[in-house]
């Protein structure tokens, strides 16, 4: 889903991450949610969502409160970051830079199907990091059914470098990668801690008969 830019806020999207166990149906999936997209409600979305993986009831409930919540606190930790923005453009992007390294070791079935690290202006909008991810996805030759997970990954580390900024008072020097260094090992460990749902009872859910 494509980011609105908006001036004072950064246009960022939010990894809304599903991992629960429903009826004994395990679901996992990542989902990349621009929260200040109002054309499709969170309801909206859960109910058809579910309605394909044949999830209803209480399993239905478990979705929607996983979703809201994180979509939340990524709302929340992208109008934190903002505030480190202090000059905006007439376009609405942010003229300010805060660089930090991204560190990607993407495997699938086993294999590591990318690998690379780069440093990235965490201001930027989101869209620009896809655009990217599309680029070197097709300039290394990995087959697009690949860019969602790199998409996710990227994304990720850098919601975790946004989140860290709400540590840091506003007015702070925050252009240098020194604060919170990132590691691959480590980093998504990092973000389960910070950003999943706090309630952990979901990932039991049954649905109601």
């Amino acid at each position: 889903m494509a980011t609105g830019e908006r001036k004072g806020r950064i246009a960022g999207l939010v990894p809304v991450f599903i991992n629960l166990i429903i009826d004994e149906k395990k679901i996992r999936d990542v989902i990349l949610w621009d929260p200040w997209d109002s054309t499709v409600s969170v309801s909206m979305f859960v109910v058809n969502y579910c309605r394909d993986l044949q999830v209803a009831g209480a399993g239905m409930e478990a979705v929607m409160k996983s979703m809201r919540w994180q979509i939340q606190r990524g709302a929340e930790v992208l109008v934190k970051a903002s505030e480190h923005c202090l000059e905006w453009d007439a376009a609405g992007r942010p003229r300010a830079e805060c660089i930090r390294s991204i560190f990607l070791d993407v495997t699938a079935s086993g294999q590591s199907i990318f690998r690379d690290q780069f440093l990235w202006n965490i201001f930027n909008p989101d869209a620009d990091l896809l655009d990217l991810v599309r680029e070197m996805c097709t300039t290394l030759g990995i087959p697009r059914k690949y860019e969602p997970i790199i998409s996710c990954g990227a994304i990720r580390q850098v919601m975790i470098h946004r989140s860290n900024l709400e540590h840091i008072p506003v007015g702070t020097q925050v252009t240098v990668d020194r604060l919170f260094p990132m590691r691959t090992e480590s980093f998504a460990k990092n973000f389960e801690a910070r950003f999943a749902p706090q309630d952990k009872r979901a990932a039991n859910a049954k649905p109601s008969k």
